[in-house]
């Protein structure tokens, strides 16, 4: 499913790792918030809830790839926190505590 959205935008693309191509479209699409763009990274994760997840598999897609800013990722990821949907964990990690809610 993912593919052929990427393919719409992109004909000719081609990726395998369907979480690479889930940021691909996010960051084709630009006009969300970094927020939504959070969300969406994190459900094309799907991470179980209460495994640790490394900030790194947040912040390259959204920061490198995509050009948000980290202080606006940084801001979303304490926001999610004090909602109570995530962890930041002292490690460079954050944890899922519940569900994400649908998009």
């Amino acid at each position: 499913m993912l593919a052929q959205i990427v393919q719409a935008f992109h004909p000719g693309y081609y990726c395998r790792n369907p979480v690479y191509i889930a940021c691909k479209v996010i960051a084709m699409t630009n006009e969300i918030s970094a927020g939504q763009a959070l969300l969406n990274l994190l459900r094309a994760i799907n991470p179980p809830i209460g495994e640790p997840l490394g900030m790194f598999q947040i912040g390259i897609p959204l920061v490198v790839e995509q050009r948000y800013e980290q202080d606006e990722v940084v801001n979303e990821l304490f926001s999610l926190q004090s909602k109570g949907l995530i962890e930041l964990l002292g490690d460079n990690r954050l944890r899922l505590l519940k569900a994400l809610p649908a998009s």
